[in-house]
């Protein structure tokens, strides 16, 4: 389970309460599901990247995809919904540090790669 995504007040309230999780389930995932798509993308339309010989061209194709570029912006449009429609200003800040926790720790495993390539 994720809960060391959900902030302290909140860590009960998957069992207690399993209307609120939706909401921290897609902030939690949405620096890694938009993510890869962004970088899947970008990856893709720079030609200097792309090539039979690049090991990673398989994980850029399959984020580059069209199937999962309409997945990812999909996830974007459900977040943005479940804000506008059950998100007050208590839940707004909670979920804020549940997206930023996640982003940090986004970042941190995309780092462990660029530094360990040197």
């Amino acid at each position: 389970r994720m809960m060391w995504l959900l902030p302290a007040p909140w860590a009960g309230a998957f069992e207690r309460r399993p209307q609120v999780w939706p909401h921290f389930l897609a902030a939690a995932l949405a620096p890694c599901v938009v993510g890869y798509a962004e970088i899947g993308s970008w990856l893709a339309s720079n030609a200097s990247v792309g090539g039979d010989d690049n090991p990673y061209q398989e994980w850029i194709d399959t984020y580059a995809a069209e199937d999962y570029q309409e997945v990812a912006w999909a996830h974007a449009a459900q977040l943005d919904r479940l804000l506008t429609r059950r998100a007050g200003p208590g839940r707004i800040e909670s979920l804020s540090r549940t997206f930023a926790e996640a982003t940090r720790l986004e970042v941190g495993f995309w780092q462990m790669g660029i530094d360990a390539a040197g």
